[in-house]
């Protein structure tokens, strides 16, 4: 797994590569963490090259939503495949993190 961060004027966003392992998890949480706390809550979760993710990775995508919210900004989900986007509609998760096509899409959506 390999994980880069861009910042794109007030918008960060983090590319993630490969499948993710268990252990990896809290290097992704605490990347996410970092950019909240560091007061850059409009986040991007560019998932172009992530084949699948698990439940434990899913409870930390929620969790980072609800922190970037309280901290007046935004997390949005960029170049998901059809598994992932299945998974969301069926866990309902689609209704409280946005999916987009592509990250300029994503970026765009929060102006």
């Amino acid at each position: 797994m390999n994980i880069t961060t861009i910042d794109q004027g007030p918008i960060s966003i983090v590319t993630v590569s490969g499948s993710i392992a268990h252990e990896e998890i809290a290097t992704i949480r605490n990347r996410l963490a970092d950019l909240i706390e560091s007061k850059k809550p409009r986040i991007v979760l560019d998932l172009r090259n992530v084949p699948y993710l698990n439940s434990k990775l899913l409870a930390v995508l929620i969790d980072t939503k609800n922190s970037a919210c309280r901290h007046n900004g935004d997390f949005k989900l960029a170049n998901a495949n059809d598994l992932i986007k299945n998974l969301f509609d069926i866990t309902l998760l689609a209704k409280k993190i946005d999916i987009y096509t592509s990250v300029e899409e994503a970026c765009k959506s929060f102006e």
